[in-house]
């Protein structure tokens, strides 16, 4: 019996042993071919690229184009904020009417966004690339390496990032790094750095750019730039000038791929009028084309904040009752609105309000009015109102809101998360009413149905606000999704 057992056993084993063997050959093969495709659209795309170092389009005709366009279009808007969001959309008018792809633009594409560079057609065999601000990602780098090797060029790469972590492992393998930050002045500053797939702010060490690039490197042309300083850039915008710092070292810059950054924990008017008049000061001084702008927004929000009204109706008596959270949200205000009557439509007018502190104890808190309610005091309107803090889960959860990719926040209430997002009495069906407020260019998909958007006053925002009217919707049922928002504040009635 035992050599029985033995012999099923052995089997058994050997069966494992065989399918783990078989799907591990599987999956090397699956990776071997998808490597082999990619190589493939990699050559495809090197040789297209590699045809526009033969355009004989006149470049200088084409820049006065754009030129010509973008004085009309961008000189005469004096407001920094409207500036600021019409520039995209007004930058790509500029580009079609210059016809720029006659220009041989190609595209190098991280793996979070793309670059826009053109192939030298001079006689030079090296060129410099620098990179300020890796954010562990040299695809883009990579793919102007190989163009180049294909077009018997060289190239020297040198990039700096304070964040060592996985920078200091990819970058040697192209070009020199170097572990710090780069800025105007040299110092030791606070940065928004990634660190585990999470952007915070971080003391790093910042080396002067003049020092780094006459001093230290010891250039003077660089044929690609490349920033990503983190809200550093405003500060580098000079170096661009005809008669900056950079200028008087007699250092050319040839191309530039830069990012610009808005802060997202305090007010950006400032920095709406600082990038108005960089992008004004290049359009006069005729030395910069800005082609192919992008708004891509990071999704950098650690948290969010929200303001949810229960409307709510008594048989009897009730001066106590519990609201259920998640322990991630923190309550900082909760109100209870009451009124047996209205005044010329208005209930507010002859309601009365109350406002208590309240102690939040694991996944639920606990709220004493004051003073009974009953059916009669909230006879025309009754509803608890909760101001609350929230953490946006990372890439990879499940629960609350949830970074899905690198650009979505997603939430989906299903199985018990609805407290992870609001507070809530009872999981119970009832009408809903949402509002997510975001920058204008943010998208909102939601199952309800649309309301009317309405700007948010005094700030650059958009309230969308979305209903389910007659129909009763359970909140675990609720789903939505917001495409890039820099902030995002839930209102849910």
């Amino acid at each position: 019996m035992a050599s029985i057992l033995k012999k099923s056993t052995r089997n058994k084993v050997q069966k494992y042993l065989k399918f783990t063997f078989l799907f591990f050959v599987f999956l090397a093969v699956y990776k071997f071919y998808n490597a082999y495709l990619e190589d493939l659209r990699e050559e495809s795309a090197d040789e297209e690229d590699l045809q526009t170092v033969f355009l004989a389009e006149n470049k200088v005709e084409v820049y006065k184009k754009w030129l010509n366009c973008a004085k009309w279009s961008l000189l005469v808007i004096d407001d920094p904020v409207q500036f600021w969001t019409q520039f995209t959309k007004l930058t790509k008018k500029c580009d079609e009417e210059a016809e720029i792809d006659k220009l041989g633009l190609i595209t190098l594409k991280n793996k979070d966004e793309d670059k826009i560079a053109i192939l030298p057609r001079n006689n030079d065999e090296k060129n410099t690339f620098i990179t300020l601000g890796i954010g562990r990602d040299i695809t883009g780098e990579q793919r102007w390496k190989r163009k180049m090797g294909k077009l018997g060029k060289t190239v020297d790469f040198y990039g700096a990032d304070p964040m060592t972590e996985v920078n200091e492992d990819i970058y040697p393998q192209i070009g020199k790094y170097f572990p710090f930050a780069v800025a105007r002045n040299p110092g030791y500053a606070t940065a928004s750095v990634l660190k585990n797939r999470q952007y915070v702010n971080q003391s790093v060490v910042h080396v002067d750019i003049m020092y780094f690039v006459d001093q230290l490197l010891k250039l003077d042309k660089i044929d690609n730039l490349w920033m990503d300083a983190e809200g550093a850039e405003y500060d580098l915008f000079e170096i661009f000038e005809k008669n900056g710092s950079f200028a008087k070292r007699g250092i050319e810059v040839c191309q530039i791929n830069i990012e610009v950054h808005l802060s997202e924990t305090g007010p950006n008017h400032f920095n709406y009028e600082r990038f108005m008049k960089f992008v004004k000061m290049l359009i006069r001084e005729e030395q910069f084309a800005i082609f192919r702008t992008e708004e891509v927004i990071h999704m950098r929000i650690n948290g969010f904040t929200g303001n949810t009204k229960i409307y709510v109706n008594v048989t009897g008596s009730v001066q106590e009752y519990d609201l259920k959270l998640s322990k991630e949200i923190t309550v900082e205000r909760v109100a209870f609105f009451q009124a047996s009557t209205i005044y010329r439509g208005r209930a507010d007018a002859i309601g009365e309000i109350s406002e208590f502190k309240v102690l939040q104890k694991e996944n639920k808190i606990h709220v004493t009015l004051p003073s009974p309610i009953t059916p009669e005091s909230i006879k025309q309107l009754g509803y608890i109102e909760v101001d609350y803090k929230g953490k946006a889960g990372k890439r990879g959860a499940n629960r609350g809101l949830y970074l899905l990719n690198a650009v979505d926040y997603e939430t989906n209430l299903k199985n018990g998360n609805a407290i992870h997002l609001f507070p809530i009495l009872e999981d119970v069906a009832v009408p809903l009413k949402l509002s997510v407020i975001t920058p204008y260019r943010a998208g909102v998909e939601t199952k309800l149905k649309a309301g009317e958007h309405k700007d948010v006053t005094g700030k650059n925002l958009i309230s969308n606000n979305f209903e389910s009217g007659d129909e009763k919707i359970k909140i675990s049922d609720l789903y939505f999704k917001v495409n890039a928002p820099t902030a995002l504040i839930l209102d849910n009635h």
